[in-house]
This record gives C-alpha cells, sequence and structure tokens, in this order.
C-alpha cells in the first residue's frame, strides 16, 4: 500500500527522465543532420517540424510527470513520429553515419514509448487508488 499512497504526493520522475532522453537525444539527430544538409526549404521545414515536436515532447515530459494520461498518449504517438523518420534520413548519410542515426532515433524512441506506457499505467493505478480512498470516506459517512 504504501507504494500506491506515495503516488498521490510524488511526481512520476521515471517518465519524466526517459522524456528528457528523448528530447535530448531528437536535439542531437536533429543538429547532425542539420549540418550535413543543404540550404534550402527542406531545412526550413526540418527545422520548424523539430522545434514543434521537442516544444511538444518538453510538454508532454511535464504533464507525464503530474500524471496525465492523455499525454502518455502523445507520448506514444511521439515515438511513432520518431519511427517515421527512420525512414526519412537524408542520402547525405552513408554507411557508419546513417546506422548511427538510426540508432539515435532507436533508443530515442524506445524512450518515449516507454515513457508513455509507464505514464498511463501509474496514472490507472493512481486513479483506482484515488477512487478506492473515496470510496472508503464515503462509507465512513
Amino acid at each position: 500500500m504504501a507504494s500506491k499512497e506515495r503516488m498521490l504526493y510524488h511526481t512520476n520522475k521515471l517518465s519524466y527522465n526517459l522524456c528528457l532522453i528523448y528530447i535530448s537525444l531528437t536535439t542531437f539527430h536533429a543538429i547532425l543532420i542539420l549540418r550535413k544538409m543543404t540550404t534550402n526549404y527542406t531545412v526550413g521545414i526540418l527545422f520548424l517540424t523539430t522545434v514543434t515536436v521537442l516544444m511538444l515532447g518538453f510538454l508532454t515530459a511535464v504533464k507525464v510527470m503530474a500524471y496525465s494520461i492523455k499525454y502518455g498518449y502523445v507520448a506514444i504517438a511521439l515515438g511513432v513520429y520518431q519511427i517515421i523518420q527512420m525512414f526519412t534520413i537524408p542520402d547525405v548519410f552513408q554507411g557508419n553515419a546513417k546506422l548511427f542515426l538510426i540508432l539515435i532515433l532507436i533508443i530515442s524512441t524506445v524512450a518515449i514509448i516507454a515513457s508513455g506506457i509507464i505514464s498511463i499505467v501509474k496514472t490507472k493505478q493512481r486513479i483506482q487508488y484515488l477512487q478506492l480512498i473515496e470510496n472508503k470516506v464515503a462509507k465512513e459517512k
């Protein structure tokens, strides 16, 4: 029972830290790709989508830390976006460089999807425990 009681006043730090890993790896991935790309409209599109995804990633990190089930699903959606990004790596990368970028994306995908799943599970456990407490209090009255 003590671990469930802790969820009432402790934050979900594991999901938060996994989101931060996702954010840092996504930033590193974007920097590596933007350095190699030739300057044209695709750089702007990649930059804007990266900034948007990183802002959404940080918002997700803060919300999963506060046990938001909705943002647990957003974290999983960000993981799906990372999977899609694996297939859109520019052709300027070959061999080991491309494998390194794919490895970064795989690690960040695992981190953000794990964050989402952990957040959903812990939030459901927290909600069930809160309902149990409410039922006990209602019976005592």
